[in-house]
């Protein structure tokens, strides 16, 4: 992706590739203004273009709903609502948007968040919920420095009150604490303990392992190639959600990229049996078979 200019070179990139959207989504947007939405759904790639000036995309799928403009996401909603009526857009028409869809939950909140000014080549930088103090990046200067990491916090003079509170609400996602773990005492820990962790409980579920947290655990090692964890919790996901088709086609992803094409197809078969007639993992049995 970073190789890429425009749009339209990464909407070839991913109609000539075969890239595992793995129910996510891209958002694409140049310095030309246009942008698109790029997801798998409906047994195909979807490239969904901005149809009304503006595009807005959260964490729901656009393309089941069959018209992009009407969906069902409470914050998606919001978003279309502010800027429907807005000719002009402006950072501050963004930032005003940002503030109203963070997320500020016990189970998840908006670490951070950003406004990429594509046209003046810069990236506007907020921390928390804080939408009053703002880190400007110029991205010639950042992309001239090479490689490199900051903390974001560090970058801000105000640190706000309700980041006091995080601790304690939306970092304790049951993913976090568990990766923790089995980054440093390993997998077999990480599963000993899990139990354990699940049966937390102040007044509320202290660590929370819906099956979609336990994915994202799943995916941050096998996007850091340690595939042989990635599988375990996979294989943790399917014993504890095996009703759901997702966990079992997660699982044989997983066991086809570590080419092991029995277990995948196992579990493939079994993904087909939790959802009939979904096309894309036929597909995907005819190939293997």
């Amino acid at each position: 992706m970073s190789r890429f200019a425009a749009v339209d070179e990464v909407v070839e990139f991913f109609k000539g590739n075969d890239v595992d959207l793995n129910g996510g989504m891209f958002v694409v947007a140049d310095a030309k203004g246009r942008s698109v939405v790029i997801e798998w759904a409906n047994g195909r790639l979807q490239v969904l273009p901005a149809g009304r000036g503006y595009q807005v995309c959260t964490n729901d799928l656009l393309a089941p709903t069959g018209e992009p403009f009407k969906h069902s996401d409470i914050r998606w909603k919001l978003a279309d609502k502010m800027l429907r009526d807005q000719t002009a857009p402006s950072v501050g028409l963004i930032r005003r948007v940002l503030s109203a869809t963070c997320a500020q939950f016990d189970f998840t909140t908006t670490l951070y968040s950003t406004i990429c000014d594509l046209a003046n080549q810069r990236v506007l930088l907020y921390h928390f919920h804080n939408f009053e103090e703002v880190v400007v990046l110029d991205l010639k200067t950042e992309l001239a420095k090479g490689a490199s990491s900051r903390a974001i916090p560090d970058l801000f003079q105000v640190h706000p009150y309700s980041f006091d509170g995080y601790p304690w609400v939306g970092r304790q996602l049951g993913d976090v604490k568990l990766r923790s773990i089995i980054d440093e005492k390993g997998i077999q820990e990480g599963l000993r303990v899990y139990p354990q962790l699940k049966d937390q409980k102040r007044t509320y579920p202290r660590y929370v392992f819906q099956d979609w947290i336990i994915k994202n655990a799943a995916l941050h090692y096998l996007a850091v190639d340690q595939l042989d964890v990635a599988i375990e919790l996979f294989k943790l996901n399917a014993q504890e959600y095996p009703n759901s088709a997702e966990v079992y086609a997660d699982l044989a992803e997983a066991y086809l990229k570590n080419n092991k094409i029995p277990l995948a197809i196992e579990n493939y078969q079994k993904a087909l049996e939790k959802k009939p007639g979904d096309k894309r993992i036929e597909e995907i049995l005819i190939k293997l078979k």
